[in-house]
């Protein structure tokens, strides 16, 4: 069985991008639509990035989202994993009923069906993958590189 992510593990996803975004001030690139979209997400991701729940991990849905749809073609590989897993954790809590904002999968809900806390589980932890991690360093290369934006990590 895997090592259940903590919250800080799912809001690491949204700090490797967002860290840097605070000091974007133009783009200047070919990728004008991209940029002004990172632009406009800044803030909003960089305060989800500073929490610390997976209810503000599933809160860079909607900001990620969109910069998916404007994103380089060379990322958009990326962008698909990142926000489906967003999408699947969203989902299975959904499914389960469940606030994550107080979920503890040590202490589950009385009366959680098995199958939806393996659902939870399976989501939290393709969340926290490797291939997740290395998705999400490469759409923050990206932004540094279309961008011209300083991760300050």
């Amino acid at each position: 069985m895997s090592a259940r992510p903590t919250p800080v593990v799912l809001v690491t996803l949204a700090a490797v991008l967002a860290g840097g975004l605070g000091s974007l001030s133009s783009c200047g690139s070919p990728q004008d639509d991209y940029c002004a979209a990172v632009a406009e997400h800044r803030d909003e991701l960089a305060d989800l990035a500073s929490r610390d729940t997976p209810q503000a991990a599933l809160g860079l849905l909607g900001p990620f989202t969109q910069l998916s749809g404007d994103a380089p073609v060379d990322v958009a590989d990326d962008w698909d994993l990142v926000v489906g897993r967003l999408r699947d954790l969203r989902g299975a809590a959904e499914r389960a009923d469940v606030d994550l904002a107080t979920y503890d999968a040590r202490h589950p809900p009385e009366g959680l069906a098995a199958d939806r806390k393996a659902d939870l589980t399976a989501a939290a932890d393709a969340l926290a993958a490797p291939d997740t991690r290395t998705a999400m360093s490469v759409l923050a290369q990206e932004v540094r590189d279309v961008c011209h934006t300083p991760l300050g990590l």
